[in-house]
């Protein structure tokens, strides 16, 4: 029996909760559903064409939030709503295989759990593992060009962590990440001049004694002053 339920469990999860969406067993979790919720079409030909989505649903979040508009329900209410179905599914089916013993039933359905959770984790692993290859497959390849472009690059730790980051989380080249680094810090370098040449000008002008842009009053009686003198 438990044997069984390892080779029918992952199966069980979809296939059956994916036919449920479209029929009474699905309709009935949700809460009130409004007039427009689709009824269950009725058995088509097999010489049909096979269902097409329409064009204009491009990805899997869109043909989810359709079809949760369909249900006039959140995708989120939908998604939990093929969950409890896909449960409710497997937990009749691990009863009837346990001859109504309820215990066992639960039993067999935590073990079935537990070896998805180990699956999922697993595959989980993997996935990050895969991501992380390729991103430094990626950044190796983008170091050697950028070791072409600029001579004087040799070796990876040249490179400040800032430019290594910012080609991680921005998902750009990492030439391009360097050239915005070395604008960056050679805009930082031209704001520090100015701001110590402002400084020695207004230094400059306060030992001398006579300020750096007089105002209109001293202008006009400086002019006065010189008239009276001549």
């Amino acid at each position: 029996m438990e044997e069984k339920y390892a080779t029918e469990w992952p199966e069980a999860q979809g296939g059956k909760a994916v036919a449920a969406a479209g029929g009474m067993t699905f309709q009935k979790l949700l809460e009130e559903p409004g007039e427009s919720t689709p009824q269950p079409l009725p058995d088509q030909p097999q010489s049909e064409r096979p269902w097409v989505p329409p064009v204009f649903l491009h990805t899997w979040e869109d043909k989810w939030r359709y079809l949760a508009e369909q249900y006039e329900v959140e995708p989120e209410a939908l998604l939990e709503a093929l969950l409890q179905t896909a449960e409710d599914d497997r937990r009749r089916d691990l009863l009837q295989q346990a001859g109504g013993d309820q215990a066992q039933a639960d039993l067999l359905f935590q073990q079935g759990m537990d070896r998805l959770r180990l699956q999922w984790e697993q595959r989980r692993q993997e996935e990050e593992r895969q991501l992380s290859q390729r991103l430094n497959q990626k950044l190796a390849e983008d170091f050697y060009t950028l070791c072409r472009q600029m001579p004087d690059i040799r070796e990876p730790e040249q490179l400040p962590d800032r430019v290594w980051q910012a080609a991680v989380q921005k998902k750009i080249p990492l030439m391009d990440a360097y050239l915005r680094f070395l604008w960056q810090e050679d805009q930082k370098a031209r704001l520090e001049q100015s701001r110590a040449a402002q400084a020695a000008a207004a230094s400059s002008g306060s030992l001398a004694g006579t300020p750096d842009t007089p105002k209109s009053e001293q202008n006009a009686f400086i002019r006065a002053f010189r008239e009276a003198v001549r």
